[in-house]
């Protein structure tokens, strides 16, 4: 019965209806449980299967705890030195990372790539996984002098064993680019923007990461002032999320959110209302209340709702948002910097230029 649930839901997981095979990977776990007790690898194979199912539903909160339950099975069965401790290391720093808790995220991935580094060869792929995985990490926790040397290593690593036409490679390149464009280092990001995405587009299958790597060039363009430029960009990567992501994902929300606010530059809050309403309500499913990013997210709307002349709507969503993000040390400084900026904008707008000093203030 556990079997045949768990092949079934694996089906259903490839073909991406993720609602469907939930409950059957749930069932399967419950019935080995029963059968097997706790402390038995399938199992602890059951609750890696759900978690990786909740990572791919953006529910990271309950992914990041089945995948702790499975990594003490798997402790206890395989000790702390085996492949399968990596790699669910590396999983649960994934939902670690999602939730942008990247001082979690960096021993599990520190463990993991010393496990890797051990057991395979020097140019394996899952060694390059590790290294940029935990790039990612230390470039999010602003060590970027030890990140940058391990972004190059890895896509080195990855352009020697897998080509240069692999989506692997591509990843990798997005990644440093990513890296450069934090840096200021706008016209080699942008290059190096342009050459994943050119990767992407020729792998044989849509890819995922295209939007993410859509969305990259279309934030440095809009860095650049390039508002019309960008829309189009994410509006791809919006197209693309949406039909690679089960609805409700919060990757489709960040792109929601960057395309309202490039809407709203280009003087069209009409249009980017609804996109920040959507938004909004996948933020408040898909996060734990009282995430910034919700806050973030009601901020934009705020703004959209003022530039329209509805200024008394709008100000409690713009001054909530500040309250919820500016003691929270997880927010990002330039986002909080955008969220005051709105302030004055909104009261600017509403000819009230006290309280626009006011808030100009805490610029």
């Amino acid at each position: 019965m556990a079997r045949s649930a768990s092949d079934l839901a694996a089906l259903l997981y490839a073909s991406g209806d993720l609602a469907a095979a939930e409950p059957l990977v749930r069932e399967a776990r419950r019935i080995r449980r029963g059968l097997y007790g706790e402390q038995n690898p399938k199992v602890a194979s059951s609750l890696s299967d759900l978690a990786g199912l909740l990572h791919a539903k953006g529910d990271y909160v309950e992914a990041e705890m089945f995948g702790r339950q499975a990594l003490a099975i798997q402790r206890k069965l395989l000790g702390n030195d085996d492949l399968a401790i990596a790699a669910s290391l590396s999983n649960i720093a994934a939902c670690v990372h999602a939730q942008r808790k990247y001082g979690d995220a960096e021993p599990l991935l520190r463990e993991a790539l010393a496990i890797r580094r051990d057991k395979l060869e020097p140019e394996h792929p899952l060694v390059a996984a590790s290294i940029s995985n935990l790039a990612a990490v230390l470039h999010a926790l602003g060590r970027d002098d030890e990140a940058e040397p391990l972004m190059r290593e890895a896509l080195e690593l990855r352009r020697k064993v897998l080509g240069e036409n692999h989506a692997e490679v591509a990843l990798a390149t997005y990644n440093l680019a990513a890296f450069l464009h934090t840096q200021g280092k706008l016209d080699q990001a942008a290059s190096l923007y342009r050459e994943a995405l050119a990767i992407f587009r020729r792998l044989p299958e849509e890819h995922p990461n295209t939007a993410q790597c859509l969305n990259g060039l279309a934030r440095l363009m809009k860095t650049q002032g390039d508002d019309a430029g960008a829309e189009p960009l994410f509006r791809e990567a919006l197209k693309i999320r949406r039909d690679t992501l089960p609805a409700g994902h919060p990757a489709i929300a960040d792109t929601l959110v960057s395309l309202g606010l490039t809407l709203l530059h280009l003087d069209r809050p009409a249009e980017a209302e609804p996109l920040l309403r959507e938004a909004i309500s996948i933020c408040r499913q898909a996060l734990p209340e009282g995430h910034w990013l919700i806050a973030n997210a009601e901020s934009a709307l705020g703004s959209a709702i003022a530039a329209q002349g509805r200024f008394s709507e709008g100000e409690p969503l713009l001054l909530n948002a500040y309250e919820h993000m500016h003691d929270d040390k997880a927010v990002p400084e330039a986002r909080l910097h955008e969220v005051v900026e709105r302030i004055v904008d909104l009261y600017e707008r509403w000819n009230r230029p006290d309280e626009a000093e006011r808030w100009r203030g805490r610029l």
